[in-house]
């Protein structure tokens, strides 16, 4: 049986687009950028945990 990992993390990245004019909107900009790249190393994080996991399974041919 073919085991996948959850389609959680298979959702596309947010990548926010800059709409701001001032030096101030830059740095909220940043921040959001930060934000969606935190949520996409999770779940990088998680995918490469998910295949870590999955190679310990019995039967697995490495």
């Amino acid at each position: 049986m073919l085991r996948l990992p959850p389609e959680t993390l298979f959702q596309p990245c947010e990548q926010p687009l800059f709409m701001g004019k001032s030096w101030g909107d830059a740095v909220s900009y940043s921040l959001q950028l930060q934000h969606s790249l935190k949520i996409c190393a999770g779940r990088i994080d998680r995918l490469i945990e998910w295949r870590r996991q999955a190679s310990l399974l019995p039967g697995r041919l490495n």
